[in-house]
């Protein structure tokens, strides 16, 4: 492969499944890939490319949020461009603007943009020849769809390879996915996809991969590491089975042999008492606080207060922390200071993401390796009253169910039904917060497999 009279291969050696990629000249391209698969390295080769070969034009490379740009994009463009310059002797960078709207522009005259995609609307009416989206999934501010939508429609300038590239996880079967799924079966030449699995990067050391693959849960294995296009399920956990994840537990028990426990709090609504067996790490949900009101009328702070207090005591009121919602920090400071326990919660949305808190659910109740990390007492309600607003935890791990979009397909999005969203908000706090508190559980023993979570997280740990 030549570029301006470089041989691109010699200088940058890629992979045979990233060659297949760059090789491509559809409008539509898609690395299809897992984890470790090589993905961004990819993508900014391509962008790299285009650019060498477009003299004059415009490119966007598009990322899911800015702190995407500044981790992850820019150190490999500029890593590919310091390859670039010592195999030729030319410094590429005529010009690179590391604020916001940041870009590169070339000596050829290319100017490269790289912006993020969660504000959409900042990106109407400019136009490229060229735009590679990488990771495409919703945010918090856009969903799939109308990202997908909106970027290919910035691909107008003229150039020699015009179009739009994804490199990304598979994500279920989204929009997108569904498009290129489509096109391929029905022999569109203007799509084109690239599968990789992880294994197929032969810089990635066995080490590593079993690290990556550590503490997920089967399903993301599946997605995330052998890029396999998964359905999407119309309910939340459809991994949660009564036979596997309900068993008998005794609290008084494991409170006598010295077991850990969480307190988990979402807010005027549902609490839960967590133990952890300290040899094998497992967690059992013991016991649970559900109000039990209506939706025309709701239970007021003051008393599910007092309700709290009596179930904090009847555990004997020293769990290891509180779990609770960043959206009420007085409230999150009032129960540390009369239990006089640290509480702990998400510092920003991103943290605190429903999307991801579900994933780390599932990562403890269907674990790639092993049996379940998480279970649930049989002493948990097994049903919700018709005239009950909040639904016990067992009763949601069976209702909780996706959003679907205008076309009908199943998102990613939870659907917040104020009945079976309470309970599992709680659990997915308790989950987060002993991500970042496991020392504390554990009693300074190093932090066990089990909860080594993946890198996508972005917990603290």
């Amino acid at each position: 492969m030549e570029a301006a009279g470089i041989d691109w291969c010699a200088v940058f050696e890629p992979q045979p499944h990233q060659l297949r990629f760059l090789n491509s000249r559809a409008l539509f391209r898609w690395f299809c890939a897992g984890r470790g698969a090589g993905k961004t390295w990819a993508l900014v080769n391509d962008a790299l490319l285009g650019a060498v070969c477009d003299p004059g034009g415009k490119s966007l490379l598009a990322v899911r949020v800015g702190n995407d740009i500044r981790s992850t994009m820019v150190p490999e463009l500029l890593r590919q461009f310091d390859q670039l310059q010592a195999a030729t002797g030319i410094n590429w960078i005529a010009r690179h603007n590391r604020t916001a709207p940041s870009y590169i522009r070339l000596v050829n005259g290319h100017t490269l943009w790289i912006r993020p995609f969660d504000k959409i609307g900042q990106l109407r009416g400019t136009r490229y020849g060229r735009v590679l989206i990488d990771e495409l999934m919703w945010t918090y501010t856009v969903g799939e769809q109308e990202a997908w939508d909106q970027l290919r429609l910035l691909a107008t300038l003229p150039c020699p390879v015009r179009g739009v590239a994804i490199a990304s996880s598979p994500n279920g079967m989204s929009p997108a996915t569904r498009e290129f799924y489509e096109a391929q079966r029905s022999g569109d030449s203007r799509y084109h996809v690239t599968r990789a699995i992880a294994t197929d990067n032969a810089h990635l050391a066995p080490e590593m991969l079993e690290a990556v693959s550590r503490g997920m849960s089967r399903r993301a294995h599946r997605q995330e590491i052998m890029a396999e296009i998964l359905r999407s399920a119309h309910t939340v956990f459809p991994e949660y089975e009564k036979g596997r994840h309900v068993v008998p537990f005794d609290y008084k028990a494991a409170r006598r042999n010295g077991s850990p426990w969480i307190l988990a709090v979402d807010w005027n609504t549902y609490a839960c008492a967590i133990y952890i067996d300290p040899r094998s790490y497992r967690w059992t949900v013991a016991d649970e606080l559900v109000m039990r009101d209506t939706s025309e009328r709701k239970v007021g702070h003051d008393r599910f207060w007092h309700h709290l207090l009596q179930f904090a005591e009847k555990h004997g009121n020293r769990p290891r922390f509180v779990a609770c919602d960043r959206a009420l920090p007085r409230y999150n400071a009032k129960i540390a200071r009369v239990l006089g326990v640290a509480a702990d919660w998400s510092r920003s949305k991103e943290e605190q993401s429903v999307e991801n808190g579900l994933e780390e659910i599932r990562d403890l109740i269907d674990p790639h390796e092993g049996d379940p990390r998480l279970v649930l007492s049989s002493s948990l309600a097994q049903s919700k009253p018709e005239d009950q607003r909040v639904a016990p935890l067992r009763v949601s791990m069976n209702n909780y169910q996706y959003l679907r979009d205008r076309f009908g397909n199943i998102t990613q999005t939870p659907k917040k039904d104020d009945a079976h969203d309470h309970a599992v908000d709680a659990l997915a706090y308790a989950v987060k917060a002993a991500n970042r508190r496991w020392s504390s559980l554990l009693g300074g023993r190093a932090r066990p497999r089990a909860w080594t979570q993946p890198a996508r997280r972005g917990l603290e740990g």
